[in-house]
């Protein structure tokens, strides 16, 4: 007898599940139903009494990230490291019907 040394299993053979041909325009609809741009998905939600805090707007990004939120219904507060005046202006400038205050 020998100590250590069992019988190795069997290696099984993985079977995978391939899409035929004729299913696959159903399952690139599927996927392409699936994607939306971050963009979409932040306008199509009702953002209506909610507060949104933007770090860094009144930089490029920070600025169409506020516009986003502001379009959605959103209460904007710009936060930014430049003086109050341009933050201001921004906050006044912004879409929607949502209200918006600048901290700098």
């Amino acid at each position: 007898m020998t100590r250590g040394r069992g019988r190795t299993p069997k290696r099984t053979r993985r079977t995978t599940r391939s899409i035929s041909n004729s299913s696959w325009p159903t399952v690139r609809r599927r996927i392409r139903r699936r994607r939306s741009t971050e963009q979409e998905r932040v306008v199509s939600r009702n953002l209506k009494d909610k507060v949104a805090v933007v770090l860094g707007g009144t930089g490029g990004i920070g600025v169409a990230t506020a516009a986003r939120f502001a379009e959605a219904g959103a209460r904007v507060v710009v936060v930014g490291r430049s003086d109050l005046d341009v933050a201001q202006r921004l906050a006044d400038s912004l879409p929607g019907d949502g209200h918006a205050a600048a901290v700098a």
